[in-house]
């Protein structure tokens, strides 16, 4: 019988020493010690415990820390998953060794095993500033905002405000469309150093993307006094519209752009910063020419199959075609505004102009990441949290029930409501592969697509340098086919959803008989006062020379 309980509470022992409760773990070694002081499997696993006692256990692992810290700065990422996965066998009480572990995992990609590792990590020591942030990453990486934003600030609390914390909290807010939140953030680490490399950044980011390009040139110009060496400053900093650098500006951005070494693979970015700096020296000619060089530069190192891409829209255009759509009901609670267009048809312009009103809030392209509505086309996903989780989708059959709003928009309905904001705009140029299923899934969705000139549009298009994703763009006779396409697929579902056609230059011409047609659209009253558009730089030489060089040609 004495047998047996020893055994039982070796077995408890043993499994409380697994899970890092050592100091528990040591107690009933002791106390079975006490009861049975000549048992020598007590007394080897209680001396072999007394090496995992915190300050001996942390004193072990420094070493193994070290070189592991130096290892992930060496982005020898997969040796240090797999050796903190081996020292974990021994030191789970290691709030540290957790941390590195899901560092790890992070930049493999396995956010799973990463969020796991850092709750690990903050369950053993909560006031720990780097878990916290680092969850809030993948909470940010996921999509899952509000989370994220909740440990960024629980970071943040315990660091006194950090700034690299708080402008990281200002990215996700920017992203979740609290544009006001996120801008008081990088201002918040500006107003402590004015020299903070990111918040410029981004704080210039954010203030060009609400067309108040003044300031936004003058905090990227600060940017450049602290930093002038990187493609990445001077491209921030010259893809404003013409008119907002001065002469001296533009001398002090082409010294800079002059000094740089360019790499082979980065040669088409150069390129495209040198032909922004012509066009603001007003030579449209020579800022032509070297779009067209650097569109070439970036299809050489992209290699994109621009054919498949083309069968692929192709495709697409016949399931719209025979698409019926289902009986959609009226919104009850949160109503979509699904703002359609190509990229550069100003549909982030006309949803800047929605957000002065009381009643609307904005998803701000949150499809960058819902690339997976190509993959609930038909079908339907029970639990869109536990799908994102798992990093799969847990689909069923499409049914009548629709789709929720948070699991499109990762926007929460009943947050919406509680802020009296009944409306949410969306934008994004991939809304239209996949606006059957919005108008199925989406109980009382409507449609505005902003129509523009699309010779201008390709234009401003092939002057823009995109990430590889969009790679069509650097492409002149794919890039049309795709603008053909695009206003060919909004042709052919007008008729099928509720919806509008706005043209762009009559929203700058009068803002508010175009925010009455929406209001006529959502049958509301959006209660928008004083409508302000920003500068639009005029187009028209780019356009005449694109027109000239590849339009005739296709």
């Amino acid at each position: 019988m004495a047998k047996l309980a020893i055994e039982q509470a070796l077995l408890k022992a043993r499994s409380l020493a697994r899970k890092g409760e050592i100091s528990a773990a040591r107690q009933l070694y002791e106390t079975l010690l006490t009861r049975f002081p000549k048992n020598m499997r007590v007394r080897r696993e209680l001396a072999a415990l007394v090496d995992r006692n915190p300050s001996a256990s942390r004193a072990s692992l420094i070493p193994h820390l070290k070189r592991m810290a130096s290892q992930l700065n060496r982005d020898e990422i997969k040796a240090v998953e797999e050796d903190a996965s081996g020292l974990l066998e021994k030191h789970r009480e290691s709030a540290e060794l957790w941390n590195i572990y899901g560092t790890a995992s992070a930049r493999v990609g396995n956010l799973e095993q990463a969020e796991h590792a850092f709750r690990e990590s903050i369950n053993l020591q909560p006031n720990q500033e780097d878990a916290l942030g680092n969850l809030a990453s993948i909470y940010a990486e996921k999509n899952e905002l509000d989370a994220a934003i909740d440990y960024y600030q629980r970071a943040i609390s315990v660091t006194s405000g950090s700034p690299d914390l708080i402008v990281r909290m200002g990215i996700v807010l920017k992203k979740r469309g609290d544009f006001d939140a996120a801008q008081r953030c990088f201002e918040q680490v500006l107003s402590r150093n004015p020299n903070n490399i990111s918040a410029l950044l981004f704080l210039g980011a954010l203030l060009k993307l609400r067309q108040n390009y003044v300031e936004a040139v003058s905090y990227l110009s600060q940017l450049m006094s602290v930093v002038s060496d990187k493609l990445y400053v001077l491209k921030s900093i010259t893809n404003v519209p013409v008119g907002y650098l001065s002469p001296s500006l533009v001398r002090e951005v082409q010294e800079s752009l002059d000094r740089i070494v360019v790499k082979d693979e980065d040669r088409g970015d150069w390129m495209f910063i040198q032909a922004h700096l012509d066009r603001h020296k007003c030579d449209v000619h020579k800022a032509f020419d070297r779009y067209c060089t650097a569109n070439e530069e970036k299809l050489k190192v992209i290699k994109d199959d621009l054919t498949r891409q083309k069968h692929k829209r192709e495709t697409q255009l016949k399931l719209i075609r025979r698409w019926t759509p289902t009986s959609a009901t009226k919104a009850v609670g949160i109503q979509t505004l699904i703002i359609l267009g190509p990229s550069r048809s100003g549909k982030t312009t006309l949803e800047t102009m929605l957000q002065g009103s009381p009643l609307v809030a904005n998803a701000f392209e949150v499809w960058r990441r819902a690339g997976r509505l190509a993959q609930i086309t038909n079908m339907q996903v029970s639990n869109w949290q536990e799908a994102e989780k798992t990093g799969t989708l847990l689909a069923r059959q499409k049914s009548p029930e629709p789709l929720k709003l948070e699991e499109v928009f990762y926007k929460t309905e009943n947050t919406l409501i509680a802020n009296g904001t009944p409306i949410l705009t969306a934008t994004s140029p991939g809304f239209i592969n996949h606006i059957s299923s919005l108008a199925d899934l989406l109980p009382g969705v409507c449609f505005c697509y902003l129509k523009r000139d699309l010779v201008e549009v390709a234009a401003q298009v092939f002057a823009t340098n995109y990430g590889q994703k969009n790679s069509y763009s650097y492409d002149p006779a794919t890039l049309l086919n795709y603008l053909d396409w695009y206003e060919e697929m909004w042709a052919t579902t007008a008729g099928k959803v509720r919806g509008i056609t706005l043209k762009f230059e009559n929203i700058l011409a009068d803002p508010q008989q175009a925010i009455g047609q929406v209001e006529a659209l959502l049958e509301r009253d959006l209660k928008v006062r004083d409508v302000e558009v920003g500068s639009f730089e005029t187009t028209s030489p780019l356009t005449e020379l694109f027109a000239q060089r590849f339009v005739a040609q296709s």
